[in-house]
This record gives structure tokens, sequence and C-alpha cells, in this order.
């Protein structure tokens, strides 16, 4: 097995947990871990994708919400 996955290979790795965490005879600890691991995967295929200039679909569809000036554009005053 290689030392590194891809984000791609991550994404795999985090389904099959979730897979394995819905069987019936997974235990209510494996099944804890599972899910736990999965978002981990999650969390760092992420992070592979960031830093491989990838973006989130969500923060693309967050930065079409946003102006581009929006750091520059006036704010009202905090009471």
């Amino acid at each position: 097995m290689p030392d590194t996955l891809n984000a791609a290979e991550m994404r795999r790795l985090a389904m099959r947990c979730a897979v394995r965490a819905s069987e019936p005879d997974c235990g209510a600890d494996d099944r804890e871990r599972l899910l736990r691991m999965r978002e981990g995967l999650l969390e760092v295929a992420a992070n592979a994708d960031w830093l491989s200039g990838h973006r989130d679909p969500a923060q693309r569809e967050a930065s079409s919400i946003v102006p581009r000036d929006y750091a520059r554009a006036e704010r009202p005053e905090r009471l």
C-alpha cells in the first residue's frame, strides 16, 4: 500500500468506513470509531484538494454569492 493517498482515495476509504458503520453486525464502539475516521478522512481529503489548488464546491458557491470587493466594502458601524 502506498504511503500517501490522494483526495479521491481518501474519499473512497471514508465511504467504506460509512458502509461498514451501517452494517448491522457493527458494534456501537466500532460504529463510532468508523464514523470519526470517515469525518477525519473527509477533512484530510478537503485539505489535500486545497493544497493542490482545488476549491471546495461549497466555497465556489459562497464565492459566487459574496461580491469580490466585499472586503473593501463599507460596513455600517456596530452599536
